[in-house]
C-alpha cells in the first residue's frame, strides 16, 4: 500500500484515480501543490503556473499546453474558471452577459496536441437568462448543457459545440433545476436528477425517456453525490444519498432501482462519499468521514469493506 495520506488513508494513486476520475471535481495530492487529474483516454494531467502538462502513461511522453494570456481582457477570465476533464481535452467556459449587446459563451480547449489553449466564442439566444449558469460538458466535446436556475420556465439550454446552435429543452414533469447533471460515457443520454425521479434526455432522438423513479427511502434531503455511469452499460447509473449513506443503482432500460449493500454497513453521509464503477458489475465506494473503502456488487447481492 502507499504511504501517501490522500483522500483515503493508505489508498495509492490508482485508487485515487478510480474515485476521482474525469467526472469528479478537482482535488490535490496533499502537500504536493500540484493538481493531478486524468483525461478519459488515460492521459495524466498536471497543472503548473504556466501550462497544463500531459503525460502518456504508456509511452512516457509529456507535452505542455500554455495557459491563455492574463493580459487579454477576455482570456484572463480563463484563469478564474473551473476546468472540466473530458475524453481528450480540458474544457473551460465563461459567459459574458452583455458584449456589444450580445450574450457570448467563451469556450477554451486545452489538449495534449495544442501548444497553447484555444478559445472559441458562441453566441447565445437573446432571451436566455445567463446569470449563475451552471455548465455540464459531454465527454466527446459535442454538447454543453447550460442550466439557468433563475429561469423557472426554461432553465435547460443545450448548446451544440459543433455548429453553435443553442436550444431550450422542454421541461419534464416534476423537474427541479440541479447541478448534478451529466452525460453518459457514450454521450447518447443526458441525465438530470430531481427529487423524485432521474430524468433522461435522449440526444439523438431529441426527446425525454421515461426515466427512473427514486424510491421514497432514498428521497432524503441530504444531497446526492455525483452520479456514476457504468462504462460499457450506460443504462446502469449508481449514486449515493442520505445520512447514513445509501448506495443505489438505477437501471434506465427497466425503470428500476436496486440498493447496493455492504457488510459492515456504510458510515458517513453522501457529501463525503464517492461512488465509482469497477468494470460493469461492481462498485468502489470511498468515504473520508471516516476514511474507508468498500467493494460492492451492483446487483445488490452483497459487498465487503476493503480498507481499513
Amino acid at each position: 500500500g502507499s504511504t501517501r495520506k490522500g483522500y483515503l488513508k493508505g489508498v495509492d494513486e490508482h485508487i485515487f484515480r478510480l474515485l476521482h476520475g474525469a467526472v469528479a471535481e478537482t482535488r490535490r495530492w496533499p502537500h504536493s501543490g500540484t493538481t493531478i487529474r486524468w483525461l478519459g483516454n488515460g492521459i495524466r494531467t498536471a497543472k503548473t503556473p504556466n501550462a497544463w502538462e500531459f503525460t502518456n502513461g504508456k509511452t512516457g511522453e509529456t507535452t505542455r499546453c500554455r495557459h491563455p494570456s492574463r493580459d487579454d481582457p477576455v482570456d484572463r477570465k480563463w484563469h478564474g474558471a473551473t476546468p472540466h476533464f473530458l475524453n481528450e481535452a480540458i474544457a473551460t467556459m465563461a459567459i459574458d452577459g452583455e458584449t456589444e449587446g450580445a450574450r457570448i459563451c467563451r469556450y477554451w480547449r486545452t489538449a495534449p496536441d495544442l501548444a497553447q489553449t484555444k478559445r472559441r466564442d458562441y453566441s447565445l439566444p437573446d432571451d436566455m437568462m445567463v446569470e449563475e449558469v451552471r455548465p455540464t460538458f459531454s465527454m466527446d466535446e459535442k454538447w454543453l448543457l447550460l442550466v439557468s436556475p433563475r429561469d423557472l420556465e426554461r432553465p435547460l439550454w443545450l448548446l451544440s459545440l459543433a455548429d453553435g446552435q443553442c436550444q431550450p429543452l422542454p421541461l419534464p414533469k416534476g423537474f427541479l433545476a440541479s447541478n448534478r447533471s451529466l452525460f453518459t460515457p457514450d454521450c447518447q443520454l443526458l441525465l438530470l436528477p430531481s427529487f423524485e425521479r432521474l430524468h433522461v434526455w435522449n440526444l439523438p432522438e431529441g426527446r425525454w425517456e421515461p426515466g427512473v423513479a427514486i424510491p421514497k427511502h432514498a428521497r432524503v434531503n441530504q444531497g446526492w453525490s455525483p452520479y456514476s455511469v457504468s462504462p460499457s452499460r450506460p443504462w446502469r447509473v449508481a449514486f449515493s444519498c442520505g445520512a447514513p449513506v445509501i448506495v443505489m443503482v438505477a437501471n434506465l432500460e427497466e425503470g428500476t432501482t436496486t440498493r447496493a449493500a455492504a457488510t459492515p454497513p456504510f458510515e458517513g453521509d453522501a457529501h463525503s462519499t464517492a461512488v465509482r464503477w469497477l468494470g460493469n458489475d461492481r462498485l468502489v465506494v470511498g468515504s473520508h468521514r471516516p476514511a474507508k473503502l468498500w467493494l460492492l456488487e451492483a446487483d445488490g447481492s452483497g459487498g465487503r469493506q476493503l480498507l481499513p
